[in-house]
């Protein structure tokens, strides 16, 4: 008679103990990454918003402009002709909105034509030029991710992660 090998009873149940308590171990570390991924993504959203409105705004040799409501948590890219400002076709001009519990904030720098445009517009002039300004994200747990353009010619990039954990 041939003795079949197959595993005990007892050591299926140490092996999901063992890769019970590993799970237990890695959870906690776990917990915020998905999290963080929707922050990058929403941030990576905002600056192909504003890449795409001031490539835009050079090529129709008109101003654009990105609108961040903070209360709705969403920003849209307008097109701004003869001072009248209208949403512009497509994705970009849908009201886009941040994941559930995420905050939006803009501090634009002033400029030239401070005035123009409303407190929480970004400008993008013909000329290639935008309004220097930080779009701070902040997730529901109180991660921070900054999209900026440092100055008039620069194109704005996420510039700083910062965990407040």
């Amino acid at each position: 008679m041939t003795r079949r090998r197959a595993f005990t009873i007892i050591e299926l149940v140490m092996v999901l103990m063992i890769i019970s308590i590993s799970l237990a171990v890695a959870a906690p570390s776990l917990r915020g990454w998905g999290e963080q991924g929707r922050l990058r993504d929403a941030a990576g959203s905002f600056a192909a918003a504003a890449t795409w409105a001031r490539s835009r705004a050079v090529a129709d040799a008109v101003t654009y402009r990105v609108v961040v409501d903070p209360v709705a948590g969403t920003y849209a890219v307008q097109n701004v002709t003869a001072q009248q400002a209208t949403a512009v076709k497509g994705e970009f001009g849908q009201a886009n909105k941040l994941p559930e519990g995420f905050r939006i904030t803009v501090e634009a720098q002033p400029t030239q034509t401070a005035g123009a445009a409303p407190a929480n517009a970004i400008e993008f002039y013909p000329d290639g030029r935008t309004t220097p300004a930080t779009v701070r994200i902040t997730s529901k747990t109180g991660n921070v991710i900054d999209v900026a353009s440092a100055g008039p010619a620069e194109s704005f990039a996420v510039v700083k992660a910062v965990s407040q954990k």
